[in-house]
């Protein structure tokens, strides 16, 4: 705070600051109850269960589509293992959730006022999820669920050249094809990885993709066709 010549802080500052400290001691405490190891950590099952505990809280996803809430919530806890959980330990510690900026942006749909362009530029929004979820339709051409090395090449007209693709393939914890278990694929989650990689170039964790996850013997299940 900003003290005045007589060690004083004015009384809207600390009446701003009390409300912040209230409003983490409440967010904290709900991320406990959804701590089922009840360790201070979340996994992403933690996390997800919160997501969609949370939905009907925020006025920006007002008619999601019951059908998309499972892609919706894979795609809004992506984000948060993404840039917090750089080890691959599939859990997350409920301080650093707090500290994160990632779970003000989730918040930040609380309030009705968002114009689009807020929308547009917030990952939690049921704009950017469907818009990424819709990218992942339209490449897996053969609709299984996963995506080929050719199928990804395909990202934003084919911006992509054949050597990264497959240097990428490579580096990834990819899954073989269900047909017949040769050609490795990636799937919904690994495809959100890549999608926030290219989004945030600049951070650590982009500078450090791909980054090998743990494994996963059940990749994330087939996607229906798009429901919104």
């Amino acid at each position: 705070f900003d003290l005045d010549a007589y060690g004083r802080i004015p009384i809207v500052h600390f009446f701003q600051w009390a409300m912040r400290k209230n409003e983490l001691m409440r967010t904290r405490a709900e991320l406990e109850l959804y701590d089922s190891g009840g360790d201070g950590w979340l996994t992403e099952n933690d996390l997800q269960q919160y997501v969609e505990d949370l939905l009907p809280r925020l006025p920006a996803l007002t008619g999601l589509l019951e059908a998309f809430v499972h892609f919706y919530k894979v795609t809004a806890v992506r984000k948060f293992f993404f840039f917090l959980d750089a080890r691959r330990r599939g859990r997350i510690a409920i301080k650093e959730v707090l500290c994160s900026p990632i779970l003000q942006e989730l918040l930040d749909l609380r309030r009705p006022d968002l114009s689009a362009d807020d929308l547009r530029s917030n990952w939690f929004s049921q704009e950017s999820a469907a818009q990424v979820y819709d990218d992942y339709l339209t490449l897996d051409a053969d609709q299984n669920g996963m995506l080929s090395a050719s199928e990804l090449a395909r990202w934003r007209d084919g911006g992509l050249t054949s050597h990264f693709v497959a240097r990428l393939f490579q580096e990834v914890n990819t899954y073989p094809n269900r047909e017949d278990g040769m050609q490795n694929e990636m799937d919904y989650k690994l495809y959100l990885d890549f999608v926030l990689a290219n989004m945030y170039k600049s951070t650590h964790e982009a500078l450090a993709y791909p980054l090998t996850p743990n494994p996963n013997p059940n990749p994330n299940p087939n996607p229906n066709p798009n429901p919104n």
